[in-house]
C-alpha cells in the first residue's frame, strides 16, 4: 500500500533581521548574551545530580527484579524527572 500527497504551498521570503545576537551556553553562567548580560547557572541542578547519582549507586547494589530494585528505580525516574522539570520552568523563565 502506497499513498502519495501532492500540494501546492506558495511560500513569502523572510523578512531580513539587523538584530543579531550571540550566546555563550554552561561555560562560566548559564548563559552570556552580545550585550554582556548574564544569565545565572541554576544551583537546583547540581543538588539534583547529587540526588541521582546517590539512587544510581543504590540502584546498582540491588538484586535485579526484587521489589527493593524496583522501589529504587521509581525513585530515580521521579528525580530525573524533577530535574528535568526544574530545568525547563528555568528556560521558560528565562526566556520569557
Amino acid at each position: 500500500m502506497a499513498v502519495s500527497i501532492l500540494t501546492e504551498e506558495d511560500l513569502q521570503p523572510k523578512k531580513e533581521t539587523t538584530n543579531n545576537i550571540g550566546l555563550d551556553l554552561w561555560i562560566a553562567t548559564y548563559a552570556t548574551l552580545s550585550d554582556e548580560t548574564d544569565i545565572a547557572n541554576l544551583k537546583c541542578l547540581a543538588q539534583g545530580e547529587d540526588r541521582i547519582k546517590r539512587y544510581q549507586r543504590a540502584l546498582s547494589r540491588k538484586v535485579k527484579g526484587s521489589n527493593n530494585y524496583y522501589k529504587n528505580k521509581k525513585k530515580l525516574a521521579i528525580a530525573h524527572e524533577k530535574v528535568a522539570n526544574q530545568l525547563m520552568n528555568y528556560l521558560h523563565k528565562v526566556s520569557t
